[in-house]
């Protein structure tokens, strides 16, 4: 009878060392479970902007109107954070030549114009490579000196453009103002 008190008691200790070895293992994977879920929130969070952020940059497009003259959609994408105040890009048109003209033809942010546009001949360093093109820069009046995001997410600014000697019409691209080999 000793014997099986003794092999009792050993069963008892193994079964409760495995409960609570489960139960401790359980709060080990448990925890391990919530912070791969968090990674994965954070990860599905950053794909989610990149979408957006793409989803933007495929809405920038260009249509030829004639005689040498397009239509340009720019969206907030090409705003730079905290340094302009307005959106600011690129077009790359193989020419260098003064006298661009360009227009705001449509927008889908039209209470917060009216708006200005600057086209100004740059040949900035991108990508490695020298292009030459024009500097497009979109404000507002009401703008003044600030530096902070001018255009809300999803705003759409519909640019005419016209310069001579322009060559062809390039995808536009961010380009910010006094940065290194930049705009």
């Amino acid at each position: 009878m000793q014997h099986s008190k003794a092999a009792v008691l050993i069963g008892l200790a193994v079964v409760i060392s495995g409960v609570v070895g489960g139960l401790v293992g359980g709060a080990v994977v448990a925890t391990r479970f919530d912070d791969r879920v968090a990674t994965l929130e954070s990860d599905a969070t950053a794909i989610r902007a990149e979408v957006d952020h793409v989803e933007n940059r495929a809405r920038t497009r260009i249509e030829a109107i004639g005689d040498g003259v397009v239509r340009i959609v720019l969206t907030d994408a090409l705003e730079p954070e905290s340094i302009f105040g307005g959106i600011q890009a690129f077009v790359e048109t193989g020419s260098t030549a003064h006298g661009c003209i360009a227009s705001v033809s449509e927008t889908n942010v039209g209470q917060y114009g009216p708006f200005y546009v600057l086209c100004t001949p740059r040949a900035p360093i991108i990508d490695g490579r020298r292009r030459e093109g024009i500097l497009l820069q979109i404000r507002t009046a009401v703008a003044g000196g600030r530096s902070d995001k001018l255009f809300p997410p999803g705003a759409i600014v519909e640019i005419t453009l016209w310069q001579p000697g322009a060559l062809h019409y390039a995808t536009p691209v961010p380009c910010v103002i006094g940065a290194p080999d930049q705009c």
